[in-house]
């Protein structure tokens, strides 16, 4: 009886809904806990990749030490081909034509005097005038030679008034001290090195000497005799008949016979022409006449007259046998009476004032 009491539920309970009697919230079951089953296996350890070596990895597509090392040497020995061939087989620069020629191709219409105006000043034969010549199609320039006190030769009018305008003050000086001195505008005065380095970046640019001492022969001999291949760059003026023969002998092929410093007649002068044929005579404008430039044109030779800033000039005796002029001002890129045609390079033109109407200059 004891033991039947205990199993009674106890009173409130409905032992079949396992819910309060009083209406209350129903009991809840623990879940059942499932039976044990067989042991899960344990994952297998995946080892742990060890990092490939820099030739190994495709991602970075290395080449192979000896593919790279055979590929730098074919890369190598072909520059090396290039380098050889362009040493055997130079490509030759294509030179703009000259413009403002005379009609026989050979001789121009226009030279720069002293290298041509820049920034408007004359006889300065620097650096930046010959820049600026070149740029506006001059390759024919006549430019200044003196010598230092130390008998160095330098591109300089003379050592009074235009070193004075130059450098400030008038005087010879030595190499160093004419190279040192600060110029005028900022310009750059050369020695003769000086110009042959810029001659050698002009490979179309002809000189005509104008030298103010009496040691015109000795310069020309020096020169001629410094590089034979660079001397045929350069057109000597001679200042009489006799230095004309001297000049010739040295070895110089074209030579001009200027009249600034000679008194002649027409006659001697045509006579002269006639047997030599130098490459040019030059007359200062103020000496031109219709006897002179009949005789001389006879001859064949080509006739200059400087300085000449006045179009008119070149008007007036143009079809009496003027070939050309020696000019500050003038440029052949606008040069009214161009029988060639023909402009310069495109992008190296650099446009300068054309004075058309203006003074000659006596100064040579």
């Amino acid at each position: 009886m004891a033991r039947s009491a205990a199993r009674r539920p106890a009173e409130g309970y409905d032992p079949r809904r396992l819910r309060p009697m009083d209406g209350g919230q129903p009991l809840r079951r623990p879940a059942p806990v499932p039976p044990p089953g067989p042991a899960r296996p344990r994952p297998r350890a995946v080892p742990r990749p060890q990092p490939r070596r820099w030739y190994e990895r495709s991602d970075l597509r290395v080449l192979p030490p000896l593919t790279a090392l055979g590929l730098f040497i074919l890369v190598l020995f072909l520059i090396l081909m290039g380098v050889r061939w362009e040493r055997l087989h130079p490509v030759e620069e294509v030179l703009p034509p000259p413009v403002a020629m005379a009609a026989d191709g050979e001789h121009p219409q226009l030279i720069a005097h002293a290298g041509g105006a820049v920034f408007g000043y004359r006889l300065t034969s620097s650096r930046e005038a010959m820049d600026l010549a070149y740029a506006n199609g001059f390759r024919f320039m006549e430019l200044d030679f003196s010598m230092t006190s130390d008998y160095q030769i330098v591109l300089l009018h003379d050592w009074e008034g235009t070193a004075n305008r130059l450098l400030g003050s008038p005087g010879v000086r030595t190499l160093d001290q004419f190279l040192s001195d600060r110029a005028m505008a900022g310009l750059t005065l050369l020695d003769l090195a000086g110009l042959e380095d810029w001659l050698e970046a002009h490979p179309d640019v002809s000189i005509i000497t104008d030298t103010k001492s009496e040691a015109n022969y000795t310069f020309l001999e020096f020169l001629y005799g410094r590089s034979e291949t660079m001397a045929d760059r350069f057109i000597p003026q001679a200042y009489s008949y006799e230095e004309y023969t001297q000049i010739k002998e040295l070895g110089y092929d074209r030579i001009i016979l200027t009249l600034y410093k000679i008194q002649t007649d027409p006659d001697t002068l045509a006579a002269f022409a006639a047997q030599e044929h130098p490459w040019a005579v030059t007359i200062p404008w103020e000496r031109l006449n219709d006897q002179l430039m009949s005789k001389l044109s006879a001859t064949g030779v080509s006739i200059y007259t400087h300085s000449v800033n006045s179009v008119d000039t070149f008007e007036a005796w143009k079809d009496k046998g003027l070939t050309g002029l020696y000019t500050d001002y003038f440029t052949p890129n606008r040069w009214l009476y161009n029988e060639t045609g023909g402009v310069p390079a495109e992008g190296t033109e650099t446009p300068l004032p054309q004075v058309t109407t203006g003074e000659n200059q006596s100064d040579t």
